[in-house]
């Protein structure tokens, strides 16, 4: 679950451009950030952090109060629905 929100801006990002290396790269960034903003208490505002805040759950200080799969849940169909909705907008889809 904690994967969703990744996959479809990821999905999202790769229907805008042509270009493989422009979802490639942004992924890259992002997962950095992720990195980056992990001690921060508004971490889970960014999708990329909630696989690793799965995974140190147990640690007291990563450890997040707020539920996370409500906000991957909602990351998820965001961007989904972001993504179909500018497919069915596109002239050429191909």
């Amino acid at each position: 679950m904690a994967c969703l929100p990744i996959i479809a801006l990821q999905y999202l990002i790769s229907l805008q451009f042509k270009n493989f290396l422009v979802p490639v790269g942004t992924g890259i960034v992002l997962w950095i950030l992720s990195v980056a903003v992990l001690s921060w208490k508004y971490g889970y505002f960014i999708p990329y952090t909630y696989c690793s805040f799965n995974y140190l759950k147990d640690q007291p200080k990563f450890g997040q109060q707020v539920s996370l799969l409500p906000w991957a849940l909602g990351y998820f169909l965001v961007f989904t629905l972001s993504a179909y909705v500018l497919y069915l907008g596109q002239k050429e889809k191909g």
